[in-house]
C-alpha cells in the first residue's frame, strides 16, 4: 500500500456583505492523511482548524458586534471504492464544530455522505 500526508497552512482575507463587517481575515491550518491499500480502495483523512476573524465596520447599524470571531474544527473521513474504471463509490463521514464571539452563533454537525459515480 501507498501512504501520504498532506499539511496546508493558509491566510486569506475576503469580502463580505455583512452587517456589522465587510471582509473576514481567515487563518486555517488542515492535515490530511491517505492511504491506499490497494488500487481499487483509498481511505483519506482530514483535520482542520480555522480562525475566521470578521473586520471593517460596514456602516450600517450593527444587529451583530463588529469584530467577532469563529473557531471552527473540522475532522473527516472517506472511503473510496474504485471496483472497475468507471465506477467509483464513496462514503464520507465529517464532524464540525464552531465557537463564536456571538451568542447563538456556535454550532456541531454531523454527517454522512454516500456517493455512486458512473463515467460513460
Amino acid at each position: 500500500g501507498k501512504s501520504a500526508l498532506q499539511a496546508t497552512v493558509v491566510h486569506d482575507i475576503y469580502a463580505i456583505q455583512e452587517r456589522a463587517a465587510t471582509y473576514v481575515q481567515s487563518d486555517r491550518i488542515s492535515l490530511s492523511p491517505i492511504w491506499i491499500p490497494t488500487s481499487k480502495i483509498s481511505v483519506q483523512g482530514n483535520l482542520a482548524y480555522e480562525n475566521r476573524s470578521y473586520l471593517g465596520d460596514s456602516g450600517a447599524p450593527a444587529g451583530n458586534a463588529p469584530g467577532h470571531v469563529d473557531k471552527v474544527k473540522t475532522a473527516g473521513l472517506v472511503v473510496s471504492y474504485t471496483p472497475y474504471d468507471k465506477l467509483q463509490t464513496q462514503l464520507s463521514l465529517q464532524k464540525a464544530k464552531r465557537d463564536s464571539t456571538l451568542a447563538g452563533f456556535g454550532y456541531e454537525t454531523n454527517s454522512i455522505n454516500a456517493n455512486v459515480r458512473f463515467d460513460f
